[in-house]
């Protein structure tokens, strides 16, 4: 399996800007549990502010 183009990333991330959630749906996503453990590297962390 070939890993997609730059373009064909970008087309998919500019797509899901149409996507609304619901009121329920943004709070189920605010409830969920931060993932925990050492998933990231050091510069991973500071993008995320952790």
């Amino acid at each position: 399996m070939t890993a997609p183009s730059p373009v064909a990333r970008v087309e998919e991330n500019t797509a899901a800007d149409g996507i609304e959630l619901s009121a329920e749906q943004l709070a189920e996503l605010d409830s969920l549990t931060l993932a925990a453990g050492d998933h990231h590297d050091e510069m991973g962390r500071r993008l995320l502010g952790r």
